[in-house]
């Protein structure tokens, strides 16, 4: 929740600005992330106070955030894809706040503010995009102003002959899929088998009634690609309506809400290689079912990579699971393309 505070007697603060910059360069890494988290550093020191830039399909979410007895007077915002180009600044490289496109003076001052900014025009996925998040803070003691400084978040150097920082990420693509709240499915266990064109699975899913969305019914011949979650519940083949859930759903059975998702979705994008078995002791292992040193030694490298991808979110092009479950019998997931 955003709070305020007011304080009397204190001016505003003069920003010193310049003009435009020359073109510069991404200094260091541009990593893919569902969000990321930086600190706001007040005159240079780490007080606590952080920045979080987090998104969805349409927009940002830029989120300052301060510790206890420091506050926010003014923040501003400016964005720029693949490089800091676009970034208000004066030739020399120092970045100018007072002409960034987004700006909030905070009377009565917040320890929290959240900005919502669009997408740029020219946005496309996989596009890097550098955010240069600047603030004026105060430290306030018994309700006066103790401290004043100039905050920025980040951990890159602006080209100029300052302090001023940013920051960038590559906005992981994710899309929250159109599923039915439930399905008439016919599944049959494969076994570990594959189909005729070498993929594989373990269990065959035809959904037969109910589909829509991004999981339609399945037409001649189709079907998804299923796997079991609990091993030690048991399920038959046959046709039962189930109700379904996104990965992401919490509304799933608390069970397997719990499950390791992000691991689970990158092994249904990187298991070629491997065959059904091999692919479903490894998921088994996951959700706990399974011991490690049970794993072959294949099943323990998939086992090992996986567990280096706990936050993969599903990007475009990638599967997505899918749970269905019926009454209290085990619930599968299946291969879902959102």
């Amino acid at each position: 929740m955003r709070k305020a505070i007011g304080v009397g007697g204190f001016g505003a603060i003069a920003i010193v600005a310049m003009f435009m910059m020359s073109a510069a360069p991404i200094v260091g890494a541009c990593d893919p992330a569902s969000s990321i988290e930086v600190i706001l550093y007040a005159g240079q020191k780490d007080i606590g106070a952080t920045v979080y830039v987090e998104h969805d399909t349409k927009n940002f979410y830029v989120t300052y955030t301060m510790p206890k007895g420091w506050w926010l007077s003014e923040t501003h915002v400016a964005i720029s894809l693949n490089g800091i180009d676009e970034i208000p600044q004066t030739k020399k490289g120092n970045p100018i706040p007072g002409q960034f496109e987004y700006s909030q003076t905070h009377n009565p001052m917040v320890d929290e503010y959240t900005y919502t900014i669009p997408f740029p025009a020219d946005f496309e996925w996989g596009d890097c995009v550098c955010f240069a998040t600047h603030a004026v803070v105060k430290k306030v003691v018994d309700g006066v102003v103790t401290q004043e400084q100039t905050g920025w978040g980040g951990e890159n150097d602006f080209p100029g002959k300052n302090w001023a920082l940013y920051f960038c990420y590559k906005p992981l693509w994710y899309k929250k899929a159109v599923l039915p709240s439930s399905a008439t499915v016919s599944i049959s266990h494969s076994g570990g088998t594959h189909d005729c064109d070498g993929v594989n699975y373990y269990w065959k899913a035809v959904v037969t009634a109910g589909g829509t969305g991004n999981m339609p019914n399945s037409g001649t011949g189709e079907f998804y690609y299923g796997w079991c979650i609990d091993k030690g519940v048991t399920i038959g083949s046959g046709s039962m309506t189930f109700d379904v859930y996104a990965y992401y759903d919490s509304a799933m059975p608390s069970d397997e809400w719990t499950n390791p998702w992000g691991k689970i979705n990158w092994i249904l994008n990187n298991k070629d290689g491997y065959d059904g078995t091999e692919i479903q002791h490894v998921l088994w292992y996951l959700v706990g079912e399974w011991a490690y040193g049970s794993l072959t030694t294949d099943e323990k490298a998939l086992a090992v990579a996986a567990n280096a991808h706990a936050d993969f979110i599903p990007w475009a092009g990638d599967m997505m699971a899918v749970v269905i479950q019926y009454g209290t019998s085990q619930s599968i997931f299946i291969e879902v393309d959102p």
